[in-house]
């Protein structure tokens, strides 16, 4: 099992000698080839490096090898001393923990996208409306669940079956009917070219490779090329070139955190916005590049079925007759050697149980009588153990009844001093109840006499406005002075 493993191992990194000139050419590819013809030649590359591996294992079957028709029989003793350590056991359960790693990574990813997917909220009904219009334009039977959530990686796309589009939480963003257009363009332009389920099945395989980071590389070229000819088929619908890059433009600058939305890692904004104003027509030079590079793979999936065979050679095979035929040579004498070793074994082995029988019993009957010492020294601690709990027990209790009398002679002590406290604070209270009832009384003195002199300003303004209408006699005059002066004598009595 490791040799099939190291066997994939080293066939899927050779796949490196015609991988990297695409890597190389890949900038050319990206800027001459038509996103779908892009998409295509990576999607290629990926298969090449993981599942030709796959297939060549498959297809490599190893020959049964007919040594000799008599059997062979050899002692395991025999083959465990002949047999070579493998370099390569522990080549297995490192790549299924690799696997398994991997794997729960990619996991956790999708089940923390489904939770943003059941906490946010429904569409509002004009975008849902907008949504179920360009569904059916794009000829979408599928039904799509559209939920707003408060994430900076969105607007982004899940599921295959039942997909969900997830919005951002932005009001002023989708304020405008173009950006939303443009935006549910995209990611309906994922669900119908099934982008999900391909990135799913290229992960899964990625996992299997972990170890080949030029697999990782050719899924990421995949998902760049996704966006491209989701890009191309939002333009193909009537969406306007320069709109939809200011759109990808401004889903990036709002917002601070590591994760980014449909518009992709930065690095790959700036090719995003130049491939979309590009008009990608038929290109013969960027496709006989592209049928070269699918040549070399060709090549390289076709060298995999015939590649030498690793566990046995063939040339290898007469070498492996004379060694057998000399270990069936030596396996009789070994065999007698080993009969006379087991026997010699066996009563060593004998003798050593019987001293170790004598040697049991000698020590059984010590311990039977160091337990019995142990008994008596353990019934002498506890009778003196005993004698001294009676004799603390005592103690104890004069000590409670003596604690009991002081605390007795405290708790009349409080109670006196507590009765001395209630008497004071009943007097001070007295006190301050009288000083509160004076106050009381001054302060509804102070009312009547400012009544007083309310209603005697009122009676005054009564007599000025008499005189002022009438020709006042001098009786009423002088009753205006006597009124003045009272005024003055309540003000200064106030």
């Amino acid at each position: 099992m490791n040799e099939v493993f190291l066997w994939v191992v080293v066939a899927s990194l050779s796949q490196a000698l015609w991988f990297l000139p695409l890597w190389a050419l890949n900038h050319k590819l990206e800027q001459r080839l038509n996103p779908q013809w892009y998409y295509r030649i990576w999607i290629f590359a990926f298969l090449g490096l993981t599942l030709a591996p796959l297939i060549g294992l498959v297809l490599k079957q190893a020959e049964p090898v007919t040594l000799s028709a008599t059997p062979i029989t050899i002692a395991p003793e025999i083959m465990a001393a002949s047999q070579p350590a493998d370099r390569w056991q522990h080549l297995g359960p490192i790549w299924m923990c690799g696997f398994v790693l991997f794997s729960m990574i990619f996991v956790r990813h999708m089940l923390k996208a489904r939770a943003w997917a059941r906490k946010g909220e429904p569409l509002p009904q004009k975008h849902r409306q907008r949504l179920q219009h360009w569904c059916q334009l794009m000829g979408i039977r599928r039904p799509i669940e559209a939920r707003v959530i408060d994430h900076p990686a969105a607007p982004f796309t899940l599921g295959t079956l039942r997909p969900h589009i997830l919005y951002r939480s932005n009001g002023s963003m989708w304020s405008d009917r173009r950006d939303f257009d443009a935006a549910t363009c995209h990611e309906l332009a994922h669900i119908k070219r099934l982008d999900s389920l391909q990135q799913t099945t290229a992960w899964i395989l990625a996992n299997l490779f972990f170890f080949n980071p030029l697999v990782w590389v050719a899924l990421r070229k995949i998902k760049e090329a996704a966006e491209f000819c989701c890009d191309q088929q939002a333009i193909q619908q009537g969406i306007a070139r320069k709109a939809y890059a200011q759109l990808i433009l401004r889903l990036v600058t709002q917002h601070r955190s590591g994760a980014f939305p449909m518009s992709g890692h930065p690095n790959l904004i700036e090719r995003r916005v130049k491939n979309m104003m590009l008009n990608h027509k038929k290109n013969r030079l960027g496709i006989s590049i592209a049928i070269a590079v699918a040549a070399f793979g060709l090549q390289g999936m076709i060298w995999l079925p015939n590649a030498p065979e690793l566990p046995i050679q063939k040339d290898e095979k007469a070498e492996l007759k004379k060694e057998l035929e000399a270990l069936r040579q030596e396996n009789e004498a070994l065999r007698a050697e080993l009969e006379a070793q087991r026997e010699a074994e066996h009563a060593a082995a004998w003798e050593a149980d019987m001293r170790r029988e004598v040697e049991m019993l000698r020590q059984a009957e010590e311990l039977n009588r160091s337990q019995e010492e142990q008994k008596a020294l353990r019934a002498e601690q506890m009778k003196m153990a005993r004698e001294q709990l009676i004799a603390l027990e005592a103690e104890r209790n004069a000590a409670l009844a003596e604690a009991k009398l002081q605390q007795a002679e405290v708790l009349k002590l409080q109670q006196k001093e507590l009765q001395e406290l209630q008497t004071k604070l009943r007097m001070e209270n007295e006190k301050r109840l009288a000083e509160l009832q004076a106050l009381d009384a001054l302060k509804t003195h102070e009312v009547e006499l400012a009544n007083q002199r309310q209603l005697l300003a009122q009676r005054l303004k009564e007599l000025e406005m008499a005189a002022q209408k009438q020709a006042l006699t001098v009786e009423q005059e002088r009753l205006s002075r006597e009124l003045k002066e009272q005024l003055q004598q309540l003000s200064e009595e106030e």
